[in-house]
């Protein structure tokens, strides 16, 4: 949202942008949507965190540029918790790397924070065959968790994930667009 207020500011905007202001209609994007803002309130009250996803582009709107995916958490402090999406094209495999998993957005912004509201969204394709995924693995981590930059001296791609993630997950959801995505 941000790359897109900063088009309106300038007056760039392309077809995609246009596209995304009728479906947000009457919301101020420059001022903002509401639950954008970090919250140090618990979603939903007392309960297990949990994660679901919400809504996930097909594979045709992939290929137009609209590649997102995007979801919801409860029972967590936005401020304390991010969101860790992984993508395989054909499925974990240590064969090959259109079989291993790819964190995204991207490399060197691999967590997506969750708004005030509990929702969350990202852009899942960055390159390569992004757009013919058809696994996803999505993960709600506490905030501690630290970039596998940081970690290993590199960004995480292989057939196994990291265990910071699988070990300290609080939830974690699967998708698989299926065969005829």
């Amino acid at each position: 949202m941000d790359s897109l207020n900063q088009r309106i500011r300038s007056g760039r905007l392309n077809r995609r942008d246009f596209s995304r202001l009728l479906i947000l209609g009457g919301c101020s994007l420059v001022a903002g949507c509401g639950g954008d803002e970090k919250s140090d309130s618990l979603i939903d009250g007392e309960g297990k965190p949990s994660l679901e996803i919400t809504g996930i582009s097909s594979y045709q709107q992939s290929l137009d540029g609209e590649s997102k995916i995007s979801g919801r958490v409860s029972h967590v402090k936005p401020s304390e918790s991010k969101i860790a999406v992984y993508l395989s094209v054909y499925g974990p495999s240590a064969n090959d790397a259109t079989h291993a998993w790819w964190p995204k957005p991207k490399f060197g912004n691999m967590f997506t924070e969750i708004n005030g509201d509990g929702t969350w969204s990202t852009d899942f394709v960055s390159g390569g065959a992004d757009y013919r995924a058809r696994f996803f693995k999505v993960f709600l981590v506490p905030a501690s968790i630290p970039d596998p930059y940081d970690v290993y001296g590199y960004y995480w791609a292989g057939a196994d994930l990291p265990k910071e993630l699988t070990s300290q997950a609080l939830d974690v959801k699967d998708y698989d667009r299926g065969k005829n995505y």
